[in-house]
């Protein structure tokens, strides 16, 4: 699953999330290396090919796929951690609904980032004491919608080169379209966005042999989603029914078992623990739906074209109307 995260709204927050949020931003900012720097000097033969490709994928993205020039991308973050942030999300135990946070400027957001992997804990803790399902995950880039200047970091480079150019892609659509309150919308058009700019990229770069395995992955990608798609439908069927909790935790427990194991199926050779589901993952996943409708309804509306992809969109956004109140839930809109 390709992820992003907008989360420079946390340097307004109160408090320690305030205060270390705001030092992880500051590490990011003033500890980048220019980026041809990087490219000449990094000890990892395979980073810095991956650094030569950025300057061609942005150029790609900005006179292509018309996405917005900023000033991020042009320097080079390098951690050892598996991802540049740890994004906490969560969601109720017999319900698919998520539970969001509200910053300013950018509105009400379901989930909540950290630069340290062990603040991400604490607060799953603090969650879980709480009666939520958590879910923690690395994410390997976010964007700060153009704010600030984003680096490279070394965890978009831990699928090659297709997915060094989807990061990018996702990245950029979110600081050339976002809509505050609404993050079902701004991570599906990102998705769309970085699937479609990475297969056009690389098709026209004439990466061939790189397009057929990222193509391959993509497919399984795809089968993933349906599955999960199944099992959301299947437990919202089952929490709207008149079962009682204690049932409804024993089937739910059941169908989560049985999306392991067809998972496996399709993800030969990988670990059961890879694949444990709750709610707060399942609602993640389609927080970033690949298979949502409506981006590529208007990719075909506008014949392929970046222009009229871009002014579709405008007015998709301009009709979802007003930011979510901070009070509202957010729930999936899940059809049979």
């Amino acid at each position: 699953m390709r992820v992003s995260l907008v989360i420079a709204c946390c340097l307004w927050l109160q408090g320690c999330y305030l205060l270390e949020q705001g030092r992880g931003q500051w590490n990011l900012r003033f500890n980048q290396v220019p980026l041809a720097q990087a490219a000449q000097t990094n000890p990892d033969p395979k980073i810095r090919q991956l650094l030569t490709e950025v300057p061609g994928i942005l150029a790609f993205g900005q006179g292509v796929m018309l996405l917005k020039q900023t000033e991020n991308y042009q320097g080079y973050y390098h951690t050892e951690l598996s991802g540049i942030t740890f994004v906490v999300t969560a969601a109720k135990p017999l319900e698919l609904e998520r539970k969001t946070w509200w910053f300013p400027l950018v509105g009400l957001v379901p989930y909540r980032g950290y630069f340290n992997p062990d603040d991400a804990k604490a607060m799953q803790r603090e969650l879980e004491l709480r009666g939520w399902e958590v879910y923690v995950f690395p994410a390997p880039a976010y964007s700060t919608l153009g704010w600030l200047k984003d680096p490279i970091t070394t965890p978009m480079f831990r699928e090659g080169l297709p997915g060094l150019a989807e990061s990018l892609f996702h990245e950029m659509a979110h600081a050339t379209l976002y809509r505050n309150g609404h993050g079902d919308f701004n991570e599906q058009l990102a998705s769309f966005v970085g699937l479609k700019g990475v297969e056009q990229y690389l098709t026209r770069a004439g990466r061939l042999a790189e397009l057929a395995q990222w193509q391959t992955d993509h497919r399984r990608e795809q089968a993933k989603l349906r599955r999960v798609h199944q099992s959301a439908l299947a437990l919202a069927r089952l929490f709207a029914s008149s079962a009682s909790p204690e049932e409804k935790t024993q089937a739910k427990a059941a169908e989560y078992a049985k999306l392991t194991q067809d998972l496996l199926h399709i993800y030969p050779g990988t670990s059961a623990k890879v694949w444990e589901f709750n709610n707060a993952r399942l609602m993640t996943t389609l927080l970033y739906d690949e298979l949502a409708p409506w981006p590529e309804e208007l990719w075909l509306q506008a014949g392929g074209d970046w222009a009229k992809f871009w002014q579709g969109a405008k007015a998709k956004a301009d009709a979802l109307g007003p930011p979510v109140a901070a009070t509202d839930p957010a729930k999936p809109k899940l059809n049979d």
